[in-house]
C-alpha cells in the first residue's frame, strides 16, 4: 500500500511539472500559463537566423492581445543560457499593444560570446526564455495635439513564458 501511494505521489508531481511548463518535455507548453491571461508571447526572435560566437542579436518578442482593452507598461524577465538578463529588472516598456493585436517588442540586444555574460564563447546550444511578468491595461486618449494613455490597472493571469534555444556555430 504504502509503495502504491509513493508511485501515484511521484506521477502526481510528474504532472504538476509539466503543467507548469518547468517540465522539459513540454518545451512548446512553456507559453501555457498564457491560456487564462488574455496577453501572450507568441513568437521569440533572435536575428541573425545563423550565430556564430561574438554575434549581436537583435531580440524581440511578438505579444497577442485578447483583451478588451490596450495594453502597456510591460516589465520582462529575460534569460540566456539559463542566467538573468538584469538589465530588464528595472525596466518597464511603453509600447501599446491594442485589443485584437498581436505587434513584435523589441528587447535588448545581446551577445552570443559576452565575456561578462552567460555564454562562454564556445559552440552549442543558446537556450533563450522570455517571461512577460507584468503589464498594465490603459486607456488612449487625446487633448488638444497631445496623445494620452492612461495605465489603469494590472494585467490578470501574468506572468507568461516562452522558450526558444538558438545553435551557435563554431567557437572563438
Amino acid at each position: 500500500m504504502k509503495n502504491c501511494v509513493n508511485r501515484i505521489g511521484s506521477v502526481l508531481a510528474f504532472f504538476c511539472l509539466l503543467a507548469t511548463g518547468n517540465g522539459q518535455p513540454l518545451s512548446s507548453a512553456t507559453n501555457a500559463l498564457a491560456q487564462g491571461s488574455p496577453l501572450s508571447i507568441v513568437a521569440i526572435t533572435v536575428e541573425p537566423a545563423s550565430l556564430g560566437p561574438r554575434t549581436l542579436c537583435r531580440l524581440s518578442v511578438k505579444i497577442e492581445n485578447r483583451g478588451s482593452h490596450a495594453a502597456s507598461s510591460f516589465h520582462f524577465k529575460v534569460k540566456i543560457k539559463g542566467q538573468e538578463v538584469t538589465t530588464y529588472r528595472r525596466t518597464y516598456l511603453m509600447d501599446r499593444i491594442d485589443p485584437g493585436i498581436a505587434q513584435e517588442i523589441r528587447l535588448f540586444n545581446f551577445w552570443t560570446s559576452d565575456p561578462a555574460g552567460p555564454s562562454s564563447g564556445i559552440g552549442g546550444p543558446l537556450p533563450v526564455e522570455v517571461t512577460l511578468d507584468e503589464a498594465q491595461w490603459c486607456e488612449v486618449g487625446k487633448q488638444g495635439n497631445v496623445n494620452e494613455m492612461k495605465l489603469t490597472g494590472a494585467v490578470e493571469g501574468l506572468p507568461v513564458s516562452k522558450s526558444l534555444t538558438l545553435q551557435v556555430k563554431g567557437s572563438l
